[in-house]
């Protein structure tokens, strides 16, 4: 690989290209993400996970695998491609409720105390603290038909969550209910849901705290007791495509490796778009940090032009390809 060809097109005419051009380089970074969001027939979601393209997702309409199609069309090897993580809280819009890219709600809401209920009867299904594969599958297991639910904070747990539930407020994914009646009157229940049961499921809530462990296997209960009077904080939250730990294969120094695990010359990837770094489901903040690793690791190893800083374009780089960093039977993160 020595450069990159590119092809212009605007946001109106997507389809159409009105300029083209190369670039060469000794050495190509592939740093596009994942394919989260990418909904069409040719996608690699469509072909390796289309159970989940009934959900929504929390990637920008650009997360669409064009970096994955790249290298695999030059002889890269694809690892995982099947193993997506679906986060169980995306926020719901009322106002834009067919919109397939969510607002990620902050696993800090959950940390803080915030309970999940049910749509149609309001009570707890899981919980709260477990990983994201489990309240997912949870939530899949209360409702398959809707697959919407309530997240409810109380004044203590929203006071500590005050930058986030401000913002969200404001994007009206969160509202405000001064009152527990007001609570039970919000249009998102169904008719099960009354004043009388709402108070028991928090009541029953907070006997838990004080043991200990509640029937879900919880343990941890921040900001209670929940029960009592307002405020209480409310949105509406549905499982999302967040992440794809399958992609690209790569050596210890992010070299892209073909299907026998050599090096193709001058290609290079980092990010979500590298594949077997996280096992079957990553562990909630490992992704910063995978971006920040290897793209220092790529950029520290690649060498610059003789002689000035940038060089030009050249002969690829032959750096070997290192060992791959896990596959099938990197051991599996669970994470929140």
């Amino acid at each position: 690989v020595a450069g990159v060809s590119y092809g212009s097109v605007t946001a109106k005419d997507p389809d159409t290209l009105v300029a083209t051009g190369t670039v060469m380089a000794r050495h190509v970074l592939i740093a596009t993400g994942g394919y989260a969001s990418d909904y069409t027939e040719t996608s690699l979601l469509q072909k390796h996970r289309p159970d989940l393209l009934k959900y929504a997702t929390t990637n920008n309409k650009g997360t669409t695998g064009d970096g994955h199609k790249l290298a695999l069309a030059v002889g890269a090897k694809a690892v995982d491609l099947d193993d997506v993580q679906v986060h169980p809280t995306g926020f719901h819009n009322p106002a834009d409720p067919d919109n397939k890219v969510k607002q990620l709600c902050a696993e800090i809401l959950r940390g803080e105390g915030a309970i999940l209920l049910s749509r149609q009867k309001g009570e707890r299904f899981a919980d709260e603290l477990g990983t994201r594969d489990y309240v997912t599958g949870r939530m899949i297991e209360t409702d398959p038909a809707s697959l919407l639910f309530a997240l409810v904070l109380n004044a203590a747990a929203a006071a500590k969550a005050a930058t986030h539930i401000s913002l969200y407020t404001k994007k009206k994914l969160i509202f405000k209910f001064e009152t527990l009646e007001d609570l039970a009157a919000w249009d998102f229940w169904g008719e099960g849901v009354q004043t009388a049961s709402l108070d028991a499921v928090m009541r029953g809530y907070d006997a838990a705290a004080v043991a200990g462990v509640d029937s879900f296997g919880k343990t941890f209960f921040h900001n209670t007791p929940f029960a009592g009077a307002g405020p209480f904080y409310a949105g509406i939250v549905t499982p999302v495509i967040h992440y794809c730990m399958g992609g690209i294969a790569i050596g210890t120094d992010g070299s892209v490796l073909n299907h026998e695990g050599a090096a193709i010359p001058g290609l290079f990837a980092a990010g979500e778009v590298i594949g077997g770094l996280h096992g079957r489901n990553r562990l909630g903040g490992n992704a910063l940090s995978e971006c920040v690793v290897f793209g220092r690791v790529i950029g520290e190893a690649l060498p610059l032009g003789e002689g000035s800083a940038g060089g030009g374009a050249g002969p690829p780089s032959t750096a070997p390809g290192g060992t791959a960093p896990g596959g099938k039977g990197a051991a599996p993160g669970e994470g929140e």
